[in-house]
């Protein structure tokens, strides 16, 4: 017999949308990497069937018991690797074919919530593709399963004792699964904790709360729509360095340096003094569970007053210290926090915020501990960044992909909102943004130069 569990808040709320629209794949995620490297392909298979069977939350599926949403563990559930010739395609319509297998919806009731492709393009060129629904996880556990993936790959081609490959499994899980999450989750909610956040956070949300007034292309639906598109650019090579010195003079992260950017650029478009943005951020700050495969990332709303007057450096550090406070109270679920704050909200928008601002470091391909060899002398990988999701939680937001020193920015809209001309012109005006940051953090906000070249 199946033993049931309870959801997290975050799996409620995913749960509620898929009853809603089973057919949605607006919380399907995923991630692309590239295989630089001859596969064993029977090896490769096997080594996913061992972490699908090493992660209970890869063999669980979802039904409804009295009246509750539960999560039931499987012993066994049926999870294919799907092996596809891809020599003959081009770039463009391997990137084509990846965006429409990660736009499959998932039956939650049977479905295993992880799909892996190996695309083969030649023989030391392979694309691997995960997709997964977000009720299963986050973007940091596409990173832990790529990490894990690299270690138990390379030590099934360079032979290891069996204790040594135990060794690895149970440094990736240290023997947790997301489960031991709700439970705390659980706890945290009932005790001195959550009451502690659940005050900030009304404190922090007090009033009427402030409504994004953007100029849309297209009038918006009376109820919200999840169609969405993304625009990518990647920033220029002699930007980023740039970025960094300034992140480094300021004492301060590249997340705040463009997040208040982007509160400028949002600014700017709308004259609003009072801007509410959406930051979605790890809830993985309880040490043992930072390393399970699960849904942890929890969407952070963060308040900001605009005075336009304001030099950028004095913005910013304005700016830093909401993150720094919202990060402590960042294990508040969204989803219970909207219910609270906004019981009838306005169907047409997304809650509390229309806009967000998402940053995603590839840190899997960085050198691990957890590797018994160097990966690269058996499997070289890198990032092949394609985004990571494809429908449109919000009306529009910007994600920052890091990888390698390199970042991509993704400008992720709703489709019945944006035309992606609009969009490319508000890539463009970011970048002008930063590039005018860069040259003279003391310039006030208002002042900042907004268009590019050929707008001016």
């Amino acid at each position: 017999m199946t033993t049931s569990y309870p959801l997290s808040y975050g799996q409620q709320a995913l749960w509620l949308l898929y009853q809603l629209d089973p057919k949605s794949v607006a919380y399907n995620i995923f991630i692309t990497a590239k295989i630089n490297s001859p596969l064993n392909t029977s090896i490769f298979t096997r080594v996913w069937e061992k972490i699908v069977e090493h992660h209970p939350i890869l063999r669980t599926t979802y039904t409804v018991q009295d009246s509750k949403p539960v999560q039931q563990i499987n012993k066994k559930l049926k999870f294919t690797v799907q092996v596809i010739d891809a020599s003959s395609w081009s770039e463009a319509y391997l990137t084509e074919k990846i965006y429409s297998e990660t736009e499959r919806p998932f039956i939650l009731e049977k479905d295993s919530v992880l799909r892996v492709y190996l695309l083969t393009c030649s023989e030391k060129e392979h694309i691997l593709l995960l997709t997964m629904h977000h009720i299963a996880g986050d973007m940091w556990s596409f990173d832990l399963l790529l990490s894990e993936f690299q270690a138990l790959y390379t030590a099934e081609i360079e032979p290891a004792t069996q204790e040594q490959v135990k060794n690895i499994e149970d440094s990736f899980t240290q023997n947790k699964s997301y489960l031991d999450f709700v439970r705390w989750q659980s706890d945290m909610l009932s005790d001195a904790r959550g009451e502690k956040s659940w005050q900030y956070w009304k404190k922090q949300l007090a009033g009427e709360l402030p409504i994004l007034n953007f100029l849309t292309d297209k009038p918006r639906p009376p109820l919200q729509t999840f169609q969405g598109e993304s625009y990518f650019l990647k920033l220029d090579a002699q930007l980023i360095p740039k970025l960094n010195n300034l992140a480094q003079s300021f004492g301060k992260s590249l997340y705040q340096i463009l997040l208040t950017a982007f509160y400028i650029q949002l600014y700017r478009y709308t004259n609003q003094e009072e801007i509410l943005m959406g930051s979605p951020m790890r809830g993985r700050r309880v040490g043992d569970l930072k390393k399970i495969i699960g849904y942890f990332v929890n969407l952070v709303p963060l308040r900001i007053t605009v005075d336009a007057t304001a030099t950028f450096t004095e913005f910013l550090t304005q700016v830093s210290k909401i993150v720094k406070e919202a990060q402590k109270h960042q294990n508040y679920p969204f989803s219970l926090l909207a219910e609270q704050l906004q019981p009838q909200r306005d169907p047409s928008r997304p809650p509390l915020s229309q806009v967000s601002f998402v940053w995603q470091q590839h840190q899997w391909c960085q050198s691990t501990e957890n590797s018994l060899h160097t990966p690269a002398k058996v499997l070289q990988m890198e990032p092949y960044l394609l985004g990571h999701q494809r429908g449109a939680d919000w009306d529009l937001g910007l994600m920052v992909m890091e990888a390698q020193g390199v970042l991509k920015l993704c400008w992720q809209y709703n489709t019945d909102l944006f035309e992606a001309a609009t969009i490319e012109r508000m890539a463009g005006h970011f970048v002008t943004l930063l590039e005018n940051i860069v040259a003279d953090p003391q310039q006030q906000i208002w002042q900042l130069p907004l268009f590019t070249e050929i707008e001016q």
